[in-house]
């Protein structure tokens, strides 16, 4: 039997499917107060009181959408773009490859979106802030510089990519930004 000797000169970018999820994964082991935004919609849920305890490992692992019919139970997306047809008042994060470039037939730079949507009725908190905001901030200090499985290393820096950047977005009834942050492969 010949053996496809491929597997061993090309990367097949086998990890890909899986980098939303580790992601996802890493901001649940490493930040609160991004969980406690999505999950509450009032405008103290920033707040560290009785009314809004930090989310336990499960109730943050509850929000991450699973394939349900009915996805406004969730919070936590795995793929780009806000269906329209939501009409409740939340705040969700979607996290997806943006970009894979090439260096050459080994090594790559992948880019991933964090896009944070909010309605408007909830989207300005209780201390002025707004949550979108809030959210895509937390993001960036959780994940900035930090190792994530299937990605290696995650930026903020314009040399790991020149997609790296933060930018407003959204459609009717939903505010949002857009995060995308690059691994740096010299």
């Amino acid at each position: 039997m010949v053996e496809d000797s491929r597997q061993e000169m090309y990367n097949n970018y086998s990890e890909l499917p899986l980098i939303s999820y580790n992601c996802a994964k890493y901001l649940l082991e490493n930040n609160d107060l991004m969980w406690k935004l999505l999950y509450y919609t009032d405008p103290n849920a920033y707040k560290n009181d009785s009314d809004h305890p930090n989310l336990t490992t499960s109730q943050k692992g509850s929000l991450i959408y699973n394939g349900s019919p009915d996805e406004t139970q969730f919070r936590v997306f795995f793929d780009i773009g806000q269906d329209d047809a939501w009409t409740g008042s939340s705040c969700i994060l979607r996290i997806a490859p943006f970009d894979i470039n090439p260096t050459n037939h080994i090594y790559g730079n992948v880019s991933m979106i964090f896009q944070c949507y909010a309605t408007y009725k909830i989207n300005t908190l209780s201390n002025y802030n707004t949550r979108t905001i809030k959210v895509i901030q937390q993001v960036l200090e959780t994940l900035n510089g930090s190792d994530i499985g299937g990605i290696g290393r995650l930026y903020f820096d314009s040399r790991a990519s020149r997609y790296c950047n933060m930018k407003v977005g959204g459609q009717i009834n939903f505010k949002s930004y857009n995060l995308i942050m690059c691994n740096w492969i010299a």
